[in-house]
């Protein structure tokens, strides 16, 4: 299928940023988990600003990877999070 079908609606489709807003031009709002924030340098996220509990994604990964479940942010080792974000988006 990847030689011999092409909709131009895949790229949208895998980029979760671009897909969240695809469905609400098509659908409207609250159709999504909400969005806190959209980051393009790991240094730019305030780590105080965001929610005791949220997740945390990079847009290319695919499946499981580049995913970050955080249920408890006082736990959080930022500095180490940041690492791996920077190692996850490199590989991409």
């Amino acid at each position: 299928m990847k030689i011999n079908y092409y909709n131009p609606i895949e790229k949208i489709c895998i980029d979760k940023y671009e897909f969240k807003n695809y469905i609400k031009e098509k659908l409207g709002e609250g159709y999504t988990i909400p969005l806190i924030g959209v980051y393009e340098d790991v240094n730019d996220i305030d780590f105080n600003s965001l929610p005791n509990m949220f997740a945390m994604k990079v847009t290319t990964g695919g499946g499981n990877e580049g995913i970050l479940i955080v249920k408890d942010k006082t736990k959080l080792d930022i500095s180490a999070t940041k690492k791996r974000i920077k190692k996850e988006t490199k590989n991409q």
